[in-house]
């Protein structure tokens, strides 16, 4: 799981490096457009924010939802990203048939 990283007090996941999550996501990208060949590939919900400064949808990290590293989720930040989770899992179309059974 990737998370913001720019509350990271160690050098785990420095941003930028954090972004190269981006590569998966266009990876997956190329493979639905035909691009590439290969095993299936999926997408999950997108977890990543500018911090408190949010994003469209208005998901946002604050400091409480890490840990003392800055870089793993703390107990409220694991709450909502199981929100996020159970939310893709119960309405994407190629997770909800699994999922929900």
């Amino acid at each position: 799981m990737l998370c913001y990283a720019g509350y990271a007090t160690t050098r785990l996941n420095p941003e930028p490096y954090a972004y190269q999550r981006l590569a998966v996501k266009w990876t997956v990208q190329d493979r639905i457009e035909g691009k590439l060949k290969g095993p299936w590939l999926g997408w999950g919900p997108y977890l990543w924010t500018d911090g408190t400064k949010g994003r469209a949808d208005g998901f946002t990290w604050t400091c409480a939802d890490v840990a003392a590293d800055g870089t793993h989720p703390s107990r409220e930040g694991q709450e909502k990203v199981g929100r996020l989770l159970l939310s893709f899992f119960t309405k994407d179309r190629t997770t909800r048939t699994w999922f929900i059974g």
